[in-house]
């Protein structure tokens, strides 16, 4: 059972802290606008002080800290069964699943995963590997949770069908319907 999401907050406030680097902050433009506007106010505070230039820098502050805590805590949640991979489910994967197990497709939004969608840049990487073999029901799904620049632990591999994967390179891999049960999803 997971802990309590202030438990889960407190637990990733090291993480949200250590996010406040500007090498990490250049990946989001917009929360690398608010921390410079941060550091600027930090300054007019210290050099002019007033109630309203301490309020602004505040609540500046704030919403950085708060806009990486709540990357840490999703970073978390995504990657407690992975450690501390996200949790991916391909558009090809679902339909797959769909047809294996009716309903299950339209509960997996509803899940803490990321949804691979079949566009060129999925649709190349599993092309290659349907021609090397790889059922075309899970190929998108291995291309997409193979370890890569944005998700370098790589991704969990959601599916109703886990014996799929042995060999794929693909690891680990939960069974959907499991994830979906334990969700307190009912999809009968």
């Amino acid at each position: 059972m997971r802990p309590s999401l202030p438990v889960t907050a407190w637990q990733n406030l090291p993480a949200a802290v250590g996010k406040l680097d500007p090498r990490h902050l250049w990946r989001s433009p917009v929360i690398l606008v608010v921390w410079v506007g941060s550091v600027l106010t930090t300054a007019l505070s210290v050099v002019h002080p007033s109630t309203f230039s301490v309020a602004v820098t505040v609540w500046l502050w704030a919403t950085v800290l708060f806009a990486n805590l709540a990357e840490a805590v999703a970073e978390g949640r995504g990657g407690a069964a992975g450690g501390g991979a996200v949790r991916a489910v391909s558009a090809l994967g679902r339909c797959a699943a769909e047809a294996q197990r009716p309903g299950i497709a339209e509960h997996v939004g509803m899940l803490p995963v990321d949804i691979e969608p079949l566009e060129l840049s999925a649709v190349i990487p599993a092309g290659r590997l349907i021609g090397d073999g790889v059922d075309w029901r899970i190929a998108q799904a291995v291309a997409a949770a193979l370890p890569n620049a944005i998700h370098p632990d790589g991704r969990v591999v959601l599916s109703v069908d886990t014996a799929r994967y042995r060999g794929t390179g693909v690891e680990p891999v939960e069974s959907l319907g499991a994830v979906v049960q334990a969700a307190g999803i009912n999809c009968a």
